[in-house]
């Protein structure tokens, strides 16, 4: 797969997330879909701030996100399927 259609399938299933879940707000669906990630302040100072640390993935090749986003998507199948 090239790094071109590997971007072209990332937006494809941001596109799609946006029309399945209207009300939520872009940053929501970033993270949903492992798009962006981030984590939780280690200090209390920070967590009463509500500072969240993002991680820098300006070099993340297409291909590796893509499949990340894969991952989340049928680890939440999975999830799906056992609550039933």
């Amino acid at each position: 797969m090239t790094r071109q259609e590997a971007n072209r399938e990332i937006v494809k299933l941001l596109s799609d997330a946006v029309e399945i879940f209207p009300d939520m707000r872009m940053g929501q669906l970033l993270a949903m879909l492992r798009i962006v990630t981030h984590t939780r302040p280690v200090s209390q100072k920070g967590a009463d701030m509500y500072d969240v640390d993002w991680k820098d993935e300006f070099y993340l090749e297409s291909k590796e996100l893509l499949q990340r986003m894969k991952n989340q998507h049928s680890n939440a199948r999975e999830n799906e399927d056992e609550t039933k």
